[in-house]
């Protein structure tokens, strides 16, 4: 006896091939944010001040720290990183 094999939902196909067909995003495209977008620029400054206040002495997470403050005002706004 053969049996049938399982079928996957529609959707859950759809979004899957999708994401795989989708090419990589060009320096000069909008590429799609991590976090939710910022309803005003005080949400700006909320996400820049949540890594703020992580504290560190160590020189090399310092800079990390600022690096990723940078990413994360750009990936908020929809720039490229």
């Amino acid at each position: 006896m053969i049996r049938p094999t399982p079928r996957i939902p529609s959707g859950t196909a759809a979004k899957t091939a999708s994401r795989t067909t989708r090419a990589p995003p060009e320096e000069t495209q909008v590429k799609p944010s991590r976090i939710p977008a910022p309803l005003n620029i005080t949400e700006v400054g909320g996400y820049f001040n949540l890594i703020e206040q992580v504290e560190t002495t160590d020189p090399a997470l310092q800079n990390q720290k600022a690096r990723m403050q940078l990413a994360l005002i750009a990936s908020a706004l929809g720039l490229p990183t």
